[in-house]
């Protein structure tokens, strides 16, 4: 093989190391390092403009649509729309809860599954204020 193709497949594995790094280092402060109170922290990429968003119980309750679906889970609140109609068990099973506190639901359902609940954060928009 060509020199070149060798130093191109060195340099990637570098860069999937720097990143992989980035992110366990990153998940470590924050698990050593809990957020105020009030205050979420994602792990997604476009959390930076959500941490620390607060949303009371009424603001969620206006957001009963399947057009714009929130929803609690455990004080934390996600925008369920554009998951609506990828759930696995149908849109049927995500409308219900679009402006409640699905907390019970979810945790009925979906238990500690680490599926479910990576694709839960990746849908937060905010925690619920006190």
């Amino acid at each position: 093989m060509n020199n070149k193709v060798y130093w191109l497949i060195g340099g990637i594995i570098v860069i999937i190391g720097i990143v992989l790094v980035s992110r366990w280092t990153t998940r470590e402060a924050q698990r050593n390092n809990p957020p105020a109170d009030g205050q979420v922290i994602r792990t997604s990429p476009a959390s930076e403009e959500n941490i620390g968003v607060l949303f009371t119980r009424s603001d969620v309750a206006t957001h009963n649509s399947a057009t714009s679906c929130y929803a609690i889970v455990s004080g934390t609140v996600y925008d369920l729309t554009s998951w609506i109609g990828k759930h696995p068990g149908g849109p049927e099973k995500i409308i219900p809860l679009c402006g409640t506190d699905a907390t019970a639901a979810f945790s009925k359902q979906h238990g500690s599954s680490t599926k479910a609940t990576t694709t839960l954060a990746s849908l937060l928009i905010g925690s619920l204020s006190q």
